[in-house]
C-alpha cells in the first residue's frame, strides 16, 4: 500500500469514527431528552391521562382494515390495568427515571472511549500492513 493510499484509509478511518460517534451523541441525546420526557410526565401524572385517553381511543375506520379491533381493545384493556395498578407508583417511578439520564451519558462516555480505541486499533493495524512495492 503506498503512501497516499495509506493517507486516504486514515482519512477514512478517521471520518468513519466522527460520524459513528456523531450518530452515538445523536442517539444518546435523544434518549436522554425522552428519558427526561417520561419522567416528567410520570412524576406530575400526566402519564395518567395520556394513558386514560390511550384506552379510550376509537379506531378510525381506514385502520380497521390493518388492525383487528378486538385485539386494539384487549390492549386498551391491558394499558388502563396497568394504569390502575401503578396509579400510586407511577409518580415514584418518575422521581427513579430522573437517575437514569446521567447514566446515560456514561453510557455515552464508554461507547464514545470504546469507539476510538477501535480506531486507534484500526490506525495501529494500517501502519502495521506492509507497503507494496518495497
Amino acid at each position: 500500500m503506498g503512501p497516499q493510499s495509506a493517507r486516504s484509509w486514515r482519512i477514512g478511518i478517521w471520518l468513519l469514527f466522527a460520524f459513528l460517534a456523531l450518530l452515538w451523541s445523536g442517539s444518546i441525546g435523544l434518549l436522554g431528552a425522552l428519558l427526561d420526557w417520561l419522567a416528567h410526565a410520570l412524576a406530575s401524572g400526566e402519564a395518567q391521562r395520556l394513558g386514560g385517553a390511550a384506552a379510550e381511543w376509537k379506531m378510525p375506520a381506514w385502520l380497521a382494515f390493518w388492525v383487528d379491533e378486538s385485539l386494539l381493545r384487549t390492549l386498551q384493556q391491558g394499558l388502563q390495568w396497568a394504569l390502575d395498578m401503578g396509579r400510586d407508583g407511577l409518580p415514584w417511578l418518575g422521581k427513579a427515571l430522573g437517575w437514569l439520564t446521567p447514566l446515560l451519558w456514561i453510557l455515552w462516555l464508554i461507547g464514545l472511549l470504546a469507539m476510538l480505541l477501535l480506531t486507534f486499533l484500526g490506525l495501529r493495524l494500517l501502519r502495521s500492513m506492509p507497503a507494496a512495492g518495497r
